[in-house]
């Protein structure tokens, strides 16, 4: 959910990032995501596909923004999606056989079965 959009409502879970890598559909149209943008990290985000299905996103190498927010656009067809951070980008799952050891972590997001 984009700044504008969340002042007008009281989530009842909430954290901040950012910036929206696709919203209302669109990749924004900034310096940061046009193609030629030089600036590439391991990035990761979020969107919500459908209200069940949460897509968490890490890429394996560095990306640009605009291919990053590409991905979530096209391959996963998202019409929101917000960005979490770059380099301190760290997974761990056991089925992915990935533990990653970047930095030290704050912010940590977990999914239960």
């Amino acid at each position: 959910m984009a700044t504008d959009d969340y002042r007008n409502v009281a989530p009842q879970l909430a954290t901040q990032s950012g910036p929206m890598l696709v919203h209302r559909g669109q990749i924004p149209d900034i310096a940061a995501f046009k193609a030629a943008a030089h600036s590439r990290r391991v990035r990761n985000g979020v969107c919500a596909q459908t209200p069940d299905i949460v897509a968490f996103v890490i890429s394996e190498g560095e990306v640009s923004f605009h291919e990053f927010a590409r991905f979530f656009q096209g391959k996963l067809g998202c019409s929101e999606a917000l960005y979490l951070d770059g380099a301190i980008s760290s997974l761990y799952s056991p089925q992915l056989k990935r533990a990653d050891d970047r930095a030290i972590l704050g912010p940590m997001l977990g999914v239960e079965q």
